[in-house]
């Protein structure tokens, strides 16, 4: 193999790690607004698509944002359940959420689960303690350093990876609001590094189709 043989398939082996990690990093943005499960008393309209999950799959950071509360009249987002399963029985160790900032200060990882009938296992992220929830235009992020995203069932494109609790339980009242809602993904973003891989990885391809044909002339 010639030198410039042994510099082509480098440059092709690059290429290709380069659209490879461009499969791999993606920012996913999924919204709730279909209810997927009440377990309170108190009926509410159909309130479309009230907030909005971002999820960094190589930093596995998270962004929920509550949008509005239109609908759920004063009610604050509780927690977001995880469908998270290696395939044994016995719920996993849940993922702690780190770096937290924004509308909360606390995420704390629960291993308990609220076992809706299409999850296999999952584990619940707690939205906030005592009175400091996340109310309508807030938004919080963290960080699950120990999220295994192989784990997820229905990611990235499913509608049972993420369920997201609407809660509200007013003082002297029955009327309490415990729903949830399953989350659907709409966009997948690939981050900014990905699209500058992508473009070397095109530019070698490039490089190397010209030399070989400038080879064959």
């Amino acid at each position: 193999m010639n030198k410039f043989r042994k510099v082509s398939v480098l440059i092709s082996t690059l290429a290709t790690i380069s659209f490879a990690s461009s499969a791999s990093a993606t920012i996913y943005t999924y919204t709730f607004g279909t209810e997927f499960n009440q377990q309170g008393d108190l009926s509410v309209p159909i309130p479309g698509n009230f907030a909005t999950l971002v999820f960094d799959s190589v930093a596995t950071t998270f962004t929920l944002s509550y949008l509005s509360d239109s609908a759920f009249l004063g009610a604050y987002l509780a927690g977001l359940e995880v469908n998270y399963n290696d395939g044994n029985s016995g719920h996993l160790a849940p993922p702690a959420a780190s770096s937290i900032s924004g509308g909360v200060s606390h995420i704390g990882a629960n291993a308990s689960t609220v076992n809706f009938s299409n999850t296999t296992d999952s584990f619940h992220w707690d939205i906030g303690n005592g009175s400091n929830f996340l109310t309508t235009g807030e938004s919080v992020s963290w960080t699950a350093a120990d999220l295994n995203t192989s784990l997820l069932q229905g990611y990235p494109l499913g509608t049972n990876t993420f369920y997201l609790e609407v809660y509200r339980d007013p003082p002297g009242s029955k009327n309490v609001l415990d729903s949830w809602y399953a989350a659907k993904e709409v966009t997948a973003v690939p981050e900014p590094e990905t699209y500058g891989m992508m473009l070397v990885g095109l530019g070698l391809m490039g490089f190397v189709a010209r030399r070989r044909k400038n080879e064959q002339v």
